[in-house]
């Protein structure tokens, strides 16, 4: 009896201190969009409708969609699982003079040309064009 309850006490007390462990990395990536315009001028605001089936920010693995920023002054921000994602969208810009262009991102559309998200914090640019 003593040994079975020495045992039993050996594997709570072992299952308590791994619980007490911090995780070992973060899950989660930080990353600041930059959207670049073919003749390189530059927006104010950049809205992406979140409805459309051709808009996603996708997690390959998981094929969990995470919301895409909204653009102020040409960049935006996002927080998404570590992991490798398709990338696409159509989206309105408004420019200073007070004009808007649709634009499209879509050169990581496809799992050949996916988005490597791995490291705590990415900077990514965006090649947009205008249509």
């Amino acid at each position: 009896m003593k040994k079975q309850l020495s045992i039993l006490l050996a594997t709570v007390l072992s299952v308590l201190s791994a619980c007490e462990k911090p995780l070992d990395q973060n899950i989660w990536c930080e990353v600041t969009f930059t959207a670049v315009l073919p003749d390189g001028s530059t927006f104010l605001l950049m809205e992406i409708d979140p409805l459309p089936d051709g808009n996603f920010l996708r997690n390959l693995n998981t094929r969990q969609d995470f919301e895409l920023p909204l653009f102020v002054n040409g960049t935006g921000q996002v927080r998404v699982l570590k992991g490798m994602y398709y990338l696409a969208f159509d989206a309105e810009a408004l420019f200073a003079d007070g004009t808007r262009k649709r634009v499209r991102s879509s050169q990581y559309n496809s799992p050949e040309m996916s988005l490597r998200l791995l490291e705590d914090t990415a900077a990514v640019e965006l090649r947009l064009t205008v249509f």
